[in-house]
């Protein structure tokens, strides 16, 4: 399944691997002249971070509703 990823918001996703970095660039159409300050950031997520997804879903599945 391929994702889309779109919005209006300061920055854009450049690069993306699951589990691993979020890559985000300044949105030069951002409607907040100036803003934002950063050109870009990179946030790396730990191993441990990522839940596989069978497994995320089997513990959705399992809580009782309330």
């Amino acid at each position: 399944m391929k994702h889309v990823a779109n919005g209006t918001g300061p920055f854009k996703l450049k690069q993306f691997s699951r589990g691993v970095v979020f890559h985000m660039v300044k949105n030069e159409g951002y409607f907040l002249k100036g803003l934002p300050y950063l050109d870009e950031y990179k946030i790396y997520l730990p191993r441990w971070f990522v839940i596989p997804a069978r497994r995320s879903e089997a513990t959705i599945r399992a809580r009782p509703v309330s």
